[in-house]
């Protein structure tokens, strides 16, 4: 039924999004999760935009790389090759993720593999620099890439990178040491070492006070979504039947009697129906009102039954309930009540024995353009006494207002 619906469309989990990767951007995917769930055309959508913005991170390797050729620093062949590593690195993670391999990765963002894959060209490319203060510009790219990081991973899994990287210049130096560069120079190797090392351990640890930080955030954001779900509930739900109440309902009826407005009696007909508990006070009266309630609960539940899915019901007082019969001229609007009434009257409480079945009685209005709310209200109410009146148990049509009345 489509008054639950409307109501509760707000109180749906909202699924979790990736968060802002590493070095290069990408998401990250949260580690668990269905494949189903971390598939979605638009998850794998932001997760390819993140790659490729992170390729930024690439190119800035490539650019210092292009900035030491033309110094002198290395040369084409070796620039060359630095554009084929990273070329293979990027199309590999945009190919991964274009053709869906990722999510059969418990993190479908591939950001740690694309981490742990982004300083090598970098190490690669520094190796052939042989003025030791010239090397610390790719340095830096990976403290960028240690930052990036703290958006999503923990601290143990930043150290786990810092070590990467620091295995990787360490792995270079040792490399240049063996091979006995002239311009190997032990003290300057080791200070940037100690700096580098230093470096790496401090901005893990503010990486990961930021991931902590935001870790919180969520929660403190989940519990804002849950007291909004809790306070969206209590202005627009009855606590005893779960139907929409009052406010809801008033609200909906204006939304519809704008619509028909705008769409035309023809093409958006309303009908406003009262419904009204037969011989509820004797309920209370003789069984006590933990049976009244049980009844109402009985009836609302029976209502939702048996209404369209394009119809509106909700508490709008006592026993009292109003249903909105939207896009349904008179002769519908009675079909649906009858049908309704039905229902209705098949409802067993069984703690009324002698006094069941329930029985409703129903007054319908015709809500027309131009119709004041309130007074379509009223005729449905004075059609519901007239079915009272009449013996209960049954619907009653109002009759139309004149057209000079409008």
């Amino acid at each position: 039924m489509r008054s639950l619906r409307a109501v509760r469309k707000s109180f749906h989990d909202i699924p979790g999004r990736d968060g802002v990767s590493g070095f290069r951007g990408a998401a990250a995917g949260g580690g668990g999760g269905t494949r189903a769930a971390a598939g979605g055309a638009g998850a794998q959508r932001v997760r390819l935009q993140r790659t490729l913005w992170g390729s930024a991170s690439h190119l800035c390797i490539l650019v210092i790389g292009l900035a030491y050729y033309l110094v002198g620093f290395v040369s084409g062949t070796q620039l060359a090759i630095l554009a084929l590593l990273t070329l293979i690195i990027n199309l590999g993670f945009i190919g991964a993720i274009l053709s869906g391999i990722n999510l059969w990765s418990r993190d479908p963002s591939l950001t740690f593999p694309q981490l742990f894959c982004a300083p090598w060209p970098a190490v690669y490319i520094m190796y052939f620099v042989s003025d030791p203060q010239a090397r610390t510009a790719p340095l830096l790219m990976g403290l960028v890439a240690l930052m990036f990081g703290a958006f999503s991973m923990s601290f143990r899994r930043l150290a786990t990178l810092a070590g990467v990287l620091y295995g990787g210049y360490l792995l270079m130096v040792i490399g240049l040491y063996l091979n006995r560069s002239p311009h190997f120079e032990v003290r300057a190797e080791l200070l940037i070492m100690v700096a580098y090392g230093l470096s790496l351990l401090m901005v893990a640890r503010l990486g990961s006070l930021i991931a902590d930080l935001r870790r919180h955030l969520r929660e403190r954001n989940r519990e804002l979504e849950a007291t909004m779900r809790e306070l969206t509930e209590l202005a627009t739900l009855d606590p005893l039947t779960r139907l929409p109440n009052r406010r809801f309902l008033m609200e909906q009826l204006e939304k519809e009697s704008a619509r028909m407005a705008r769409r035309g009696a023809e093409q958006a007909a309303l009908c406003v129906c009262m419904l009204d508990i037969d011989h509820f006070k004797r309920f209370n009266d003789t069984y006590g009102h933990q049976v009244g309630d049980a009844v109402l609960c009985a009836v609302a539940s029976s209502l939702q039954g048996a209404l369209r899915q394009s119809d509106v019901v909700g508490r709008f007082g006592g026993e009292e309930f109003l249903l909105l019969f939207t896009e349904c001229s008179a002769d519908c609007a009675l079909k649906v009540a009858e049908r309704v009434r039905r229902a209705v009257a098949t409802v067993r409480v069984p703690e009324l024995g002698a006094h069941g079945p329930v029985t409703v009685s129903m007054g319908i209005a015709l809500h027309r353009p131009g119709d004041d709310m309130d007074d379509s209200l009223r005729r449905s109410d004075e059609a519901l006494y007239q079915a009272k009146a009449q013996g209960r148990n049954r619907v009653v049509l109002a009759e139309p207002l004149a057209l000079n009345a409008m």
